[in-house]
């Protein structure tokens, strides 16, 4: 097993570099479970700890594509799944040359590391850790200036401290969104209890249907085994 630092993320307290990363997937929408179903690899923070070559080109297939969709689409698709050595050693290829080519600068505030071709193998340790904390940090920077993103914070509510009358209608309007996401979860709860007492009886009633089924079956094993002897 590969002995992995205990490295903290930097400016936060007790948070390791390992959860940073996984956390920054998880912004990113990087969905965990069905990558699961998909790769058979276990998805976690701690899963570099030991060589994982398969599951570090999953993650770096999502963020490059997240980063540059054409481009990815141009030199990782064609040979993306890696089913067979020829597609993997094509598909790190181009990785290798791309993360090096984002290490001769300093992009969006964050610096990839320079890597080794060998990383992408060993797929394990702390340089993979550092590698996919600064690439996701420099994603996560280039989503936030997405079009997208802006336009839907261009329409949250705002301060107006210009207007400051106009300050109260902001403060009813998250009011009245507030009760009812409230109201919404209180409903999401009531009906999980109900379906959860539901269940807890139906599980009883399937439970004491297979107890008597199974003092049935004794019963009627004895009464032949009795028949057995008398004849």
């Amino acid at each position: 097993m590969v002995v992995v630092e205990h490295l903290e993320c930097p400016g936060v307290t007790n948070v390791t570099q390992e959860q940073c990363v996984f956390t920054t997937l998880r912004l990113l929408n990087f969905n965990m479970y069905a990558a699961e179903e998909k790769y058979k690899i276990s998805f976690r923070p701690e899963m570099f700890r030991v060589p994982c070559p398969k599951g570090l080109e999953a993650i770096l297939y999502f963020l490059l594509t997240k980063l540059d969709p054409e481009r990815a689409k141009m030199e990782l698709d064609p040979c993306w799944p890696t089913y067979d050595a020829k597609r993997d050693h094509t598909f790190r290829k181009h990785v290798f040359n791309w993360l090096n080519e984002l290490s001769r600068d300093v992009v969006e505030g964050v610096n990839i590391p320079r890597i080794n071709s060998s990383l992408l193998t060993k797929a394990s340790g702390t340089g993979v850790i550092s590698l996919l904390q600064s690439l996701s940090s420099l994603v996560l920077a280039n989503s936030i200036k997405s079009p997208e993103l802006k336009e839907r914070a261009g329409n949250m509510p705002r301060y107006h401290a210009q207007k400051p009358h106009l300050n109260l209608a902001t403060a009813e309007c998250l009011r009245l969104e507030t009760e009812a996401l409230k109201r919404m979860i209180t409903t999401k709860g009531a009906e999980t209890a109900v379906l959860r007492s539901t269940w807890g009886e139906t599980a009883r009633n399937i439970s004491e249907g297979i107890e008597s089924l199974t003092r049935k079956r004794k019963v009627r094993v004895k009464c032949v085994l009795v028949r057995v002897k008398c004849v």
